[in-house]
């Protein structure tokens, strides 16, 4: 399940908003998209010609670590070629959405990356959310895409591979197992970018991996990255968390790695209890950790950067030295091929 994450500026309580989306539901006459429930029973979704169901929008308690709640699902019919690959039929399809209070205003988080349904100016489900948000007087709820869960630092994933590779641990007792899959974009004349040569280091990384030490040495751009996250229960075992997380508030939670030992959960109650833990405790803990992190200096920072150098360095020298080649190689250009060229003195 992808996860998007929005904040949501408007006058209406949770109580109001959920009176307004329950005031517009889907029509199947017309195929006139609404709002229902988050529920799966009865939900219909892929059917073709499906009907929506009938129960509303609810406001969901506060629990672990969600707070209190609206919980929705905005339904729309889109077509689809059937089987014959020629002829086009009508499906019911949906994009769910939880509404929180943060801060005085509202964390909107949607299961979907589609801009055509959650991008703010124009997504169907975004505008469809807060065109039923307009108060008497007329005040205009604002979207944006500048959520709580946005990570402002572009080092956060050369820091969560530090903390994994160091076994240091977050508060609580929560702790970086590991960081895989982390895609890498190269350094273009001190531009960072992403290109046709940009990387993914599939597995997981760390300090002593050669293609990380190469990002890292060229101070490429790095993320997004699947994360594990270890989370201590009472009884001194461990959950495991994991989500490929992106700094732009968004998160793709991974239920076949994640194991949580507290409960009996279905796949559904194990992606809601992931989203949860994720949207509502674990990536605001990544957020604030780095931030309050006094010890992870730009001279720290810079230090690891030399010193990735260095070993990279070592690495291709070992590689260079093991070659069957080297001996004739070094014989025709001197024993010393690594040794630092001596400055040239000016001319006086």
């Amino acid at each position: 399940m992808s996860v998007t994450a929005q904040t949501l500026t408007c006058a209406l309580t949770l109580t109001q908003i959920r009176d307004a989306l329950s005031a517009r539901p889907p029509q199947t006459d017309g195929r006139i998209a609404g709002w229902r429930s988050s529920e799966d029973a009865s939900s219909n979704l892929n059917a073709q010609n499906g009907v929506p169901p009938t129960a509303a929008p609810q406001i969901l308690p506060a629990e672990g670590f969600a707070p209190e709640r609206l919980a929705a699902r905005y339904y729309f019919w889109e077509q689809r070629k059937l089987n014959d690959g020629v002829s086009q039929g009508w499906f019911l399809d949906a994009v769910d959405v939880l509404i929180s209070v943060h801060d005085n205003r509202y964390l909107v988080l949607w299961s979907s990356h589609n801009a055509n349904l959650i991008d703010p100016a124009k997504g169907d489900a975004a505008r469809s959310l807060t065109s039923l948000m307009i108060t008497e007087d007329e005040v205009r709820p604002e979207l944006s895409d500048d959520s709580p869960l946005r990570i402002i630092h572009d080092d956060i994933y050369l820091w969560l591979t530090s903390k994994a590779d160091r076994r240091e641990p977050l508060s609580g007792g929560v702790v970086v197992n590991t960081v895989q899959s982390l895609t890498t974009g190269e350094n273009t004349s001190g531009r960072r970018v992403t290109t046709r040569r940009s990387g993914h280091l599939a597995g997981a990384v760390d300090l002593s991996r050669i293609s990380f030490l190469t990002a890292v040495a060229t101070e490429s751009t790095l993320g997004p990255a699947v994360v594990t996250l270890g989370a201590p229960n009472d009884d001194g075992t461990f959950d495991q968390l994991t989500a490929r997380i992106w700094r732009e508030s968004q998160f793709k939670i991974l239920t076949t790695p994640s194991h949580i030992r507290a409960g009996v959960y279905d796949n559904t109650q194990k992606r809601l209890h992931l989203v949860h833990a994720f949207a509502y405790r674990y990536i605001p803990l990544i957020i604030s950790e780095r931030l309050s992190d006094d010890d992870w200096t730009d001279a720290r920072r810079g230090r690891l950067v030399i010193e990735e150098q260095i070993e990279l360095a070592r690495a291709f020298r070992d590689l260079a030295q093991a070659n069957p080649l080297w001996p004739a190689y070094a014989a025709e250009n001197g024993d010393e091929v690594f040794s630092t060229p001596a400055a040239t003195e000016a001319p006086g």
